[in-house]
């Protein structure tokens, strides 16, 4: 996200260009935490254990969340 800073400072970038930075930061964080961690699942408090399970697999869908989540809070970034 340095770059992109510096990216917009110097070289003056339009909108519709920044939105490519986050997304291209992104996939790397999220790649190597799929290749070393590989764990998708959420651990539900004690309380919640008799409503729900005490694991739940988010599979891919934790992935996704996890790129939208960092798009979203780089928008905000720059935004303010």
């Amino acid at each position: 996200m340095i770059l992109l800073g510096f990216a917009d400072d110097v070289l003056d970038l339009k909108w519709r260009h920044k939105l490519l930075f986050p997304t291209l930061a992104t996939i790397p964080l999220l790649m190597v935490y799929l290749v070393t961690y590989n764990r998708t699942e959420v651990i539900i408090p004690k309380f919640l254990h008799s409503l729900i399970p005490t694991k739940i697999d988010l599979g891919i869908n934790s992935f996704f969340f996890s790129f939208l989540s960092k798009k979203y809070k780089s928008e905000i970034r720059k935004s303010s």
